[in-house]
């Protein structure tokens, strides 16, 4: 099996491909109801942990849809606090050496 090259550029068929993100794994149990004002800084971040389980602190800095979150890491724990109760921990993990981190809902 060669790598081959098309006019178009390079040939991908070759590598695995990487799984669609509503595939990655996800908590096992729904979390619980969005508590915070409709598009503040929390429920944007809420919104995204909610659906995917996981959001980059990149992402959170961008804003989700809305203004700039520029204190993400104090967002963050405050969601960190409201889920504890309900079983959830709210992981935070580096995926590279460029200061990017993961946030990831885990039981």
């Amino acid at each position: 099996m060669g790598v081959t090259v098309t006019q178009i550029g390079f040939d991908f068929t070759a590598y695995a491909k990487l799984p669609a993100p509503l595939a990655w794994e996800r908590p096992s149990r729904p979390l619980p109801p969005n508590p915070y004002r409709t598009n503040s800084q929390r429920y944007r971040i809420y919104n995204r942990l909610a659906r995917y389980g996981r959001v980059k602190n990149i992402e959170i800095m961008f804003g989700l849809g809305g203004p700039r979150i520029m204190n993400g890491t104090g967002r963050t724990s405050e969601i960190r606090e409201f889920l504890k109760p309900y079983g959830f921990k709210l992981h935070c993990y580096p995926i590279n050496n460029d200061g990017v981190y993961i946030y990831e809902v885990r039981p």
